[in-house]
């Protein structure tokens, strides 16, 4: 009998079977009937020049996601697609997946490989140049949200007309810039979490009219969209962190001989 094998078998089942501080908390929100808690990310993207019709990229989105779900067990994305003249801001919501008790979480959830497939495909326009993007930024990747600030997936053509931003010269910084769009789109979805579902259509045809201070301004959007600057990741850095495995190497395995445990643990 392999007795190594065996050790290392039972030594598995009780890290999947044992209780964590992590098992404790979602028992908790199960207890008081609430919703596992929401990834929220913000893309910002350049039109390709010879992008037409602005509904297309709607259109795009929409099926991606829904033959996504269909694939990925989850709950459906929530968010909002903002498309101006030559910029596009997305901000995507999704549902994380905890697993349950007993099952082991080294497998990714269905929201972590929604993400993937989201910036795969955006990867994937940017480098063949055969999409509706030809390049993108992530501003934010936020975990852990309580609730969704978007009750579901929607998108609106800005009909504004096209401005230099070659001519924009902003007086703050890129930090700042960032962090007050990112505060524009969360005020955006706390206004239209609050309409009434009978004026939601009408609501976000006339965003620009009845709330022109949460809409970020294309200028800025612009200017973030072709500014290269640190503050902001690019896909191809985002999509290896969530595709390579996670190995690193501790200090322990570099000493030989291997230290011996010399005390013992329950």
């Amino acid at each position: 009998m392999d007795f190594d094998r065996l050790a290392h078998d039972e030594e598995d089942t009780f890290i999947d079977s044992r209780t964590s501080l992590l098992d404790i908390v979602e028992d908790k929100i199960r207890a008081q009937n609430k919703k596992n808690l929401v990834h929220r990310t913000v893309i910002l993207s350049k039109l390709q020049q010879d992008v037409q019709e602005k509904d297309e990229i709607s259109g795009y989105y929409d099926r991606l996601f829904k033959n996504a779900l269909n694939s990925l067990q989850g709950e459906p994305v929530s968010g909002l697609l903002l498309i101006y003249p030559e910029y596009c801001l997305h901000i995507v919501e999704l549902r994380c997946d905890r697993g349950v008790r007993g099952v082991s979480r080294r497998r990714p959830s269905s929201s972590s490989d929604m993400l993937v497939l989201l910036f795969k495909d955006l990867l994937e326009n940017e480098r063949k140049k055969t999409g509706f993007m030809e390049k993108s930024r992530i501003l934010v990747i936020s975990h852990d949200i309580p609730t969704r600030s978007y009750s579901g997936w929607n998108s609106r053509v800005l009909d504004i007309q096209s401005q230099n931003i070659a001519l924009y010269e902003p007086s703050d910084s890129t930090d700042k810039l960032i962090v007050d769009v990112l505060n524009q789109l969360l005020k955006l979805g706390n206004f239209l979490s609050k309409t009434p579902k009978l004026n939601f259509k009408n609501t976000l045809d006339t965003l620009r009219e009845k709330v022109p201070e949460f809409i970020p301004q294309q200028l800025v959007v612009g200017y973030l969209a072709e500014t290269d600057d640190q503050c902001m990741t690019n896909l191809d850095d985002i999509t290896k962190i969530y595709s390579n495995p996670f190995d690193f190497t501790m200090q322990g395995e570099l000493v030989w001989p291997l230290p011996v445990r010399l005390f013992p643990y329950n």
